[in-house]
């Protein structure tokens, strides 16, 4: 009976140490703060730019900022593609940050679009992150080391032929 208890408990002990691993829901999550950047993915889980760029260390981490009505969006997603795949490494990940301001614009392109990273900010433009960084156009780059510090908030976007040679020098 002991060792059944002991069992169970064990159990219960891993059950819940998995659980605090998952993201939070947005409406569950603490937004009180605008000194984060907050974004949600596309089932509506709650990150902030800090927990990606974390989840990314070791790796080169390119920043997209976006929004359905900047420009050529599709061409845009082209050409990080090609960056991609001109980089050619594990050790490089590209992070996609919708500013639109509705989130059925944002849902709406991301459903006819395959993009891995996806989110949509969802504290812009009242974030401290965004004064700071002095956003006024869209889009906008930036690029993470590997060790998660911001080398370059006004990074050259991706139809840029530098853009991947500056990228693998970076590379661990």
């Amino acid at each position: 009976m002991r060792k059944l208890f002991i069992i169970i408990l064990a159990f219960f002990m891993t059950s819940c140490k998995d659980e605090s691993k998952q993201p939070l829901h947005y409406m569950d999550a603490d937004t009180s703060s605008n000194k984060v950047v907050q974004l949600t993915d596309e089932d509506d889980y709650y990150y902030t730019l800090e927990n990606l760029i974390d989840q990314n260390k070791g790796k080169i981490t390119y920043v997209h900022f976006w929004n359905t009505y900047s420009g050529d969006i599709v061409k845009r997603l082209e050409d990080i593609d090609q960056l991609k795949s001109d980089v050619n490494s594990d050790d490089f990940e590209v992070i996609h940050i919708s500013t639109d301001r509705n989130n059925s614009y944002w849902k709406s392109f991301a459903a006819q679009v395959d993009l891995e990273h996806n989110y949509i900010a969802r504290n812009y433009p009242q974030g401290k992150f965004y004064e700071e960084n002095k956003f006024f156009d869209i889009p906008r780059f930036m690029i993470y080391t590997a060790d998660g510090t911001l080398l370059d908030n006004n990074a050259m976007g991706p139809e840029n032929p530098q853009l991947s040679d500056v990228i693998k020098q970076l590379l661990p």
